[in-house]
């Protein structure tokens, strides 16, 4: 395929890769107006909110790991984590693009590194699971 930088498995397929990440982002986006609808009704702490926020973004990595290595078929871990990585990258420059300012510190690179993590463990699962992918 045209689309795959490695032609025997599809580990990469762009494609699919680029539709993954804005399923992922929307039923983010989507979980997390839910959560804050809640949390506005439930009256919830700040501290408490920032915990949900952090664990829906940590799930839906993890959703974005494990369907592309479900899609892919193999390396689930590498797959999961790259999926994790280019979903926190392009978080952080929303991020960096809404907040108009650019910042690196101690809490985003641990952010980094759990959204890396949960797609990996994502991955991991997806590629454990039967692919319905057609051939």
């Amino acid at each position: 395929m045209a689309n795959n930088i490695q032609t025997d498995g599809g580990m990469f397929d762009i494609i699919f890769g680029a539709k993954n990440i804005v399923i992922c982002f929307l039923l983010t986006i989507v979980v997390l107006f839910v959560a804050s609808w809640i949390s506005v009704m439930v009256n919830l702490p700040e501290a408490a909110v920032a915990l949900v926020v952090s664990i829906i973004t940590y799930l839906c990595v993890g959703i974005c790991g494990f369907r592309s290595a479900r899609h892919s078929g193999s390396n689930g871990l590498l797959v999961g984590a790259l999926a994790g990585l280019v979903y926190v990258i392009i978080l952080y420059i929303v991020g960096c693009i809404a907040f108009a300012e650019i910042s690196f510190s101690m809490s985003a690179v641990l952010t980094a590194v759990i959204c890396i993590v949960c797609g990996a463990i994502g991955g991991i699962v997806g590629v454990n699971t039967k692919s319905k992918k057609r051939r």
